[in-house]
């Protein structure tokens, strides 16, 4: 059954948040940017009928998807509209998470082709990161791309300081799908056991 069918007529918030994240994943399986951008924005109105101060979070990760997307299309002032739109009311709200934000600032830069404006949005996304999150993956992205930046600029020490934050991290990433995998391996040996038995 379709899930816009089941609440097509409610208005509720519950209603307007179920809308507004099938959106969201269609616009992540969506194939090209077009119907991608369209998916968002209809995430968007979804969002405009939930109270701001309750649901800014959803509210900033939409402008971030949307301003992401304009720069793969390379549409840079639409795509800077909406990264500011994030990141101000991100402000506004006092939330300190910011990363996102910051990470989504860099790619923009480096599109732009000014890695030297992008690094700093980058070594500030890493250093909101180190606070915030406790994803390895999302570590191992920024050291890779801060790296990149100083490899482009030259400055070599700090380059090679976070290549090798990024195989440390890469090897943690590698250990823990490892361990998980040696888990369920685990468990399914025991059960294939019990049931011989």
């Amino acid at each position: 059954m379709n899930v816009f069918h089941m609440i097509e007529n409610n208005s509720s918030n519950d209603a307007y948040e179920i809308r507004s994240r099938t959106y969201a994943n269609l616009a992540m399986i969506a194939k090209n940017k077009d119907s991608v951008l369209i998916f968002y924005k209809l995430q968007q109105e979804e969002l405009k009928k939930l109270p701001e101060k309750i649901y800014f979070s959803a509210y900033c990760e939409n402008y971030s998807y949307i301003a992401d997307t304009y720069v793969e299309k390379n549409k840079l002032d639409s795509a800077f509209y909406y990264l500011s739109k994030s990141y101000q009311l991100k402000q506004k709200y006092k939330d300190p998470v910011v990363y996102q934000q910051y990470i989504s600032f860099g790619i923009y830069y480096e599109h732009k082709n000014e890695p030297q404006k992008a690094l700093p949005y980058f070594l500030m996304a890493y250093e909101n990161m180190e606070k915030y999150t406790s994803r390895p993956e999302y570590l191992s992205y920024i050291y890779s791309a801060i790296a990149g930046l100083y490899a482009q600029s030259g400055i070599i020490k700090n380059r090679k300081e976070f290549e090798e934050l990024q195989k440390a991290s890469d090897i943690n990433i590698l250990t823990e799908q490892i361990a998980i995998w040696d888990g369920h391996f685990v468990n399914s040996f025991r059960r294939s056991a019990k049931e011989l038995c």
